[in-house]
């Protein structure tokens, strides 16, 4: 998640240029090894919650579709 904020408020368009308005050098927007292995990992998290959500919702749906049709669903 660090990663992805560092990457999100970083100043991507300019960070390649070697100095900045007022004449100081900036160091070029880099990420370590070990941040694009976190973003990978976030991720591969991610998308399996995401894919166990829509599971989760296929398994459900015949005991609410009953439910519904009898009438005694809430939301």
């Amino acid at each position: 998640m660090g990663t992805a904020l560092k990457i999100l408020f970083s100043d991507l368009p300019h960070s390649h240029y070697s100095s900045s308005a007022d004449g100081t050098a900036q160091v070029p927007f880099q990420l370590t090894r070990n941040e694009v292995i976190a973003l990978f990992q976030s991720f591969g998290r991610y998308s399996s919650s995401i894919w166990e959500v829509n599971e989760f919702r296929q398994a459900l749906k015949p005991e609410l579709d009953i439910a519904f049709k009898a009438g005694k669903a809430e939301l």
